[in-house]
């Protein structure tokens, strides 16, 4: 990829919260499954952590489509099978109330570094 075609988007604060929110997803996540990533943004995230936690599949969205070619190039740069494609989902428009109508109840919300959550959702057997 050249510099001039890159999309590859990169956020200063992705190097200094991906370590805290690694551990919560170590310690909240099963050991196989899928993870819906809402939000994704420029991807870095979920390259990283698809690449650390080989054995979940990862699937990133969001709803802006500079971040969705940002995500696809990093998802081709880190060459992680498990790594899924980019989907479009605005989170906004989606009324969370759905999720119950899904299996999906809240499991824990956490605090993290710089005013973000960790939203952890869990859908039943």
């Amino acid at each position: 990829m050249s510099e001039e075609s890159d999309p590859r988007l990169y956020h200063a604060h992705v190097a200094r919260n991906r370590e805290p929110i690694l551990e919560v997803l170590r310690r909240v996540l099963p050991p196989r499954g899928l993870v819906l990533e809402v939000a994704s943004g420029s991807g870095e995230h979920a390259a990283y952590f698809a690449k650390r936690l080989p054995t979940l599949l990862w699937q990133p969205t969001d709803p802006d489509h500079r971040a969705l070619a940002s995500i696809a190039g990093h998802r081709t740069a880190a060459d992680a099978p498990n790594l899924l494609s980019p989907l479009w989902l605005d989170a906004m428009s989606e009324q969370w109330p759905v999720a119950a109508r899904h299996g999906f109840s809240l499991r824990k919300t956490i605090p993290m570094p710089a005013n973000n959550l960790s939203v952890i959702f869990e859908r039943g057997p």
